[in-house]
């Protein structure tokens, strides 16, 4: 399209009310500009748009068409009437409705934290009373050891450096059972443990290893012959324990 069609399109839209922006300025800039030929054109264009309705033949609508329109009127006062504003009660229950929803929501949180607490304190305090049930048990099973006739109680000690280590074993020379009672020793590195050994004629065995939480007790079930045996050593080892002594040895007790 050049430049000619072009303008004469926008002429045809002008005579119509059809333009806007841009291009009305456009059109309005060359009508002023007295161009003969476009305005001439733009007179043509709007006689022509101005007598088209006077044209039409002048027929009275159909009574079918007459009552379409009319139904789709009396549609449009129904759909208009649906969607008008609501009135001032309306307003007032719908207010409450957001208000009493935002209430449940802050109450839903409330109970759900609640919960959570509860639930997290009743946990602790199961974790509480399993601990404190196994130390009733192993102190009455501390307390038949004592008051087993073949039980020795051996006092394992070492004050010589920084390493502070009180604990008892409690050995039965009959079956060889025992329980190593730890009283105090210092705390370890989670990678760490204590391991416990006796020196026999066969050498340093490894009895079982323990924590460093305090209070604790191990079940020794392989201990040597008292006759064989020499002296008890805690050694510090890596997690899991060690067939022989690597880390820091400390004798604790002797024969």
């Amino acid at each position: 399209m050049n430049k000619k069609e072009h303008i004469e399109e926008l002429i045809n839209l002008y005579s119509l009310g059809l333009l806007e922006g841009d291009e009305l300025r456009e059109v309005e800039d060359i009508l002023r500009s007295g161009d003969k030929y476009y305005l001439e054109y733009f007179e043509n264009v709007y006689s022509t748009f101005s007598n088209l309705p006077y044209s039409v033949e002048d027929k009275p609508l159909s009574a079918d068409l007459k009552n379409r329109i009319l139904n789709q009127i009396e549609t449009h006062k129904d759909e208009n009437a649906a969607i008008e504003a609501p009135d001032f009660f309306s307003l007032f229950k719908l207010g409450w409705f957001k208000v009493g929803f935002a209430v449940a929501c802050l109450l839903f949180i409330y109970l759900g934290y609640s919960n959570y607490r509860l639930q997290n304190s009743f946990e602790k305090q199961s974790i509480e009373l399993a601990s404190l049930k196994s130390k009733i048990e192993n102190k009455s099973e501390m307390m038949d050891f004592l008051e087993n006739n073949d039980v020795k109680v051996f006092q394992l000690a070492n004050h010589k450096n920084s390493m502070n280590i009180n604990a008892r074993l409690l050995w039965d020379l009959n079956t060889n059972h025992a329980i190593l009672y730890i009283v105090d020793i210092p705390k370890l590195k989670q990678e760490k443990t204590y391991q416990f050994w006796t020196d026999s004629d066969k050498g340093m065995e490894s009895m079982g290893t323990f924590t460093s939480k305090g209070d604790d007790m191990i079940k020794i079930k392989c201990m040597p012959k008292l006759s064989e045996t020499k002296a008890f050593y805690i050694s510090i080892e890596p997690k899991g324990g060690m067939p022989h002594p690597t880390g820091q040895t400390y004798k604790v007790g002797e024969i």
